[in-house]
């Protein structure tokens, strides 16, 4: 794929992020094996080592060697346990210290791989009985399933088996089928997904280095930033499940699992409905449009930011209050899904090459969420394969979307039903109602936290 042009939804929200992927694996493994399978995968895929221009509007060739500011590896003379102590209680303790991950896998950088970062990285921290790998990918590349995409071909090269070249981009259009009829000029009106999104986010870049500004004064003040990891059992969920379907009321389980982070950030149902809640916290969800446009490459950005609206008191349904955010947000998804609203955000990513989006309320210290779902990533199945042929999955897995210089993005991975992004300031709610009684022994969800928490 020598042609990397970044199209406009590329450089919407992702343009300023990047995806992280750390695989905890209990094998050792040779890095010298690990590093020549980079080396082939980037000489496979030539994009991986192209570094992004400092407006993060394009991916460049780079004249260094091609591990350069790429690969990064370390030998810690320490067992797994004792690298990360406290995990093999963090089931029981529900919150988990994300920070301790981070650092094991954490390498200094230098100004031009801050400035100028390649469009993937890999970290190896090599433990006495485990091997951590460390994947970084620039988000205006890809989204989550193109990182999955990537670690599974580093996956098939460590296994002996050959990938195929990269599909080039297509232009970002809707399918014909779903292009919207267009009404008369005089009689077009916005739909309301549409002006929710324009609302949302502010254009330029005055604006978003303002909010930069205002966030690093906010951190600089305190409280104090907290990185936790809150654990989700299986049963949970399915008792909701259980309970909406009781109720008559057709939401998935995603659906409820964003309820109830809705139910433990926003204000009651209620205040909401009678529109006593006034201005943030704002509530937002990602969603997927692939399969609206005529897409097929495997590197793309095909998703939108969708803000909900408050709900309506004829509305909500006879039912708690989770299953009635999990049917607000149901209605929300099938509203936003419709190609007549996504066309109308598309447009509105018309100029983000020279004017910036970024959240019009970003650094206030309000909370802010957003969920996305990495809906069917299999990331503990990756197989990879060390040097005497032993074939070893991740036991532990953790993610991040994170902007360049602490924007503050952590993530939430749910196993069976995918990772639900969560983008916050100051909440204390989501711990405080943790309280599943008793826990399975592997959760299928577990939610990093970066905010600020007020006590």
């Amino acid at each position: 794929m020598d042609n990397t042009e970044l199209h406009n939804l590329d450089l919407g929200a992702p343009r300023f992020l990047e995806l992280q992927v750390t695989l905890v694996l209990r094998q050792l493994f040779d890095t010298e094996l690990l590093k020549s399978t980079a080396l082939a995968l980037v000489a496979t895929w030539p994009v991986l080592s192209k570094r992004i221009n400092l407006a993060r509007t394009e991916f460049l060739p780079s004249q260094e060697p091609e591990l350069e500011g790429l690969w990064k590896e370390r030998k810690l003379d320490k067992t797994f346990d004792e690298a990360f102590p406290g995990h093999k209680d963090a089931v029981a303790q529900h919150v988990v210290d994300s920070t301790i991950l981070n650092q094991l896998v954490y390498f200094s950088e230098g100004l031009k791989d801050q400035l100028f970062p390649r469009a993937l990285t890999i970290r190896v921290t090599s433990l006495n009985d485990a091997c951590l790998i460390h994947f970084t990918v620039q988000h205006p590349l890809c989204d989550a399933n193109g990182t999955y995409h990537i670690i599974n071909a580093y996956c098939a090269l460590l296994q002996g088996k050959t990938i195929e070249p990269l599909r080039p981009r297509q232009p970002l259009k809707l399918r014909e089928e779903n292009i919207p009829n267009s009404p008369p000029p005089q009689t077009k009106t916005e739909e309301p997904t549409a002006v929710r999104h324009k609302i949302f986010f502010s254009n330029g870049w005055i604006p978003l280095l303002m909010g930069g500004v205002r966030q690093r004064i906010n951190q600089w003040r305190g409280p104090k930033r907290v990185e936790r990891t809150a654990l989700i059992p299986n049963f949970v969920i399915d008792k909701l499940a259980k309970d909406a379907e009781a109720a008559g009321i057709r939401v998935t389980k995603h659906d409820l699992l964003m309820a109830w982070i809705y139910k433990c950030t926003m204000p009651e149902m209620s205040q909401l409905a009678a529109k006593k809640a006034a201005g943030p916290p704002q509530f937002s969800f990602v969603m997927n449009v692939g399969r609206l446009l005529q897409q097929n490459a495997e590197f793309h950005n095909l998703w939108l930011v969708i803000p909900t609206p408050d709900p309506e008191v004829e509305a909500l349904p006879k039912c708690p209050p989770v299953i009635q955010a999990a049917s607000h947000i149901r209605a929300a998804i099938v509203d936003a899904r419709r190609p007549a609203p996504v066309q109308q955000i598309i447009d509105q990513h018309s100029n983000v090459r020279n004017s910036p989006l970024g959240p019009v309320d970003w650094g206030c210290q309000e909370p802010n969420v957003v969920v996305s779902s990495w809906t069917n990533i299999p990331l503990y199945d990756l197989d990879f394969v060390s040097g005497d042929g032993i074939h070893s999955k991740p036991v532990y897995v953790q993610v991040g979307i994170k902007a360049r210089k602490d924007f503050g993005f952590r993530a939430v991975w749910n196993k069976e039903h995918g990772i639900e992004s969560v983008t916050s300031d100051p909440l204390r709610s989501l711990i405080d109602r943790l309280n599943f009684g008793q826990i399975l022994q592997r959760p299928i969800a577990w939610m990093a936290i970066d905010r600020k928490l007020k006590y």
